[in-house]
């Protein structure tokens, strides 16, 4: 496991993911856990094609994002991201059509977040929770499929 930020103390890597390419070997990465990042990077398609080119076929990444265009009231969130996201994520260069690169492994969930950081229960202590009020996240699981090319 390696923990990977840009400004956060404490991690193992220090790196830009709009940096490409990343500084591991093609299909040498088994999972990916992106919480709270891709609406950030600027260089979207790139950082896409690198974690389609890392993961080993039949990785996985694991995505929280915000969910809808209330994301863009964050000065720093350069997108936000819908249902209809996931499918688009699927396929090459982010059309709906054409070969997969990645197919939705388990369920899609919307959750409301609150303003108070729930995730951290959820990753510290295994407590999953979804307030009625606030912003909302989408997430959910896409496993590279076996051969698809990016």
């Amino acid at each position: 496991r390696i923990n990977l930020g840009l400004f956060q103390p404490d991690v193992d890597v220090v790196w830009d993911l709009d940096r490409t390419p990343w500084p591991w070997d093609t299909d040498s990465v088994t999972s990916i856990y992106a919480s709270h990042v891709l609406e950030h990077v600027v260089r979207f398609g790139a950082v896409w094609r690198e974690v389609h080119r890392v993961l080993v076929p039949g990785g996985v990444i694991s995505i929280r994002v915000p969910y809808g265009s209330r994301a863009l009231r964050d000065p720093y969130h350069l997108r936000g991201f819908y249902r209809g996201s996931i499918e688009r994520l699927s396929h090459p260069e982010h059309t709906s059509h054409g070969p997969r690169i990645f197919e939705r492994s388990g369920r899609v969930v919307v959750r409301r977040t609150g303003g108070f950081p729930w995730w951290h229960l959820e990753n510290r202590l295994g407590i999953v929770v979804a307030p009625p009020w606030g912003d909302r996240e989408l997430v959910f699981t896409l496993r590279k499929v076996d051969g698809g090319q990016a």
